[in-house]
């Protein structure tokens, strides 16, 4: 008899291993499939390689920053791979919510970072290379959203 409780108890926790792993690799797997066609259809400003998707959208975001009106915006990288990084911006006309995900990069660090920012800059670079980032954050100095290389960038509109 108590090898009978024995074993329904092993075969329960077994069970119960097996449904927790399934359901974590169909949530990634969903996740990954996020292909950059898709995310230019949802407006997500997408950046592969030199080619930037939807950056029309980017520079709407940064004029409601300017004017103080409120604004959400994702930015979407992908890695050689393919694996896409998203970078979500919620600004409610005083701070922005920063909001970094990595976790389906598969050789990456997969982290998920979440932090309150008070500011975007524009920072000019050498060679024509601007870079955006958010900045005075209180966990961080400042988290970097997209960077442009003016002297390879193509702008492409959704369409």
């Amino acid at each position: 008899m108590r090898n009978t409780y024995f074993f329904y108890f092993l075969l329960f926790i077994i069970m119960g291993c097996f449904g927790c792993t399934q359901s974590n690799s169909q949530h990634i797997s969903q996740d990954k499939s996020y292909r950059s066609e898709e995310a230019i259809k949802k407006g997500d400003v997408v950046q592969t390689g030199i080619t930037v998707y939807n950056f029309e959208r980017f520079e709407q975001f940064l004029n409601n920053y300017h004017g103080k009106k409120p604004d959400k915006i994702r930015v979407t990288s992908y890695t050689v791979e393919g694996d896409p990084i998203f970078i979500d911006l919620d600004y409610d006309g005083e701070n922005i919510k920063y909001f970094h995900d990595s976790s389906n990069d598969e050789y990456g660090s997969k982290e998920i970072v979440k932090d309150v920012c008070a500011m975007i800059i524009e920072e000019k670079k050498e060679q024509r290379k601007i870079d955006y980032s958010v900045s005075s954050c209180s966990k961080n100095n400042a988290y970097l959203v997209i960077s442009i290389d003016q002297n390879d960038f193509q702008y492409k509109q959704s369409k």
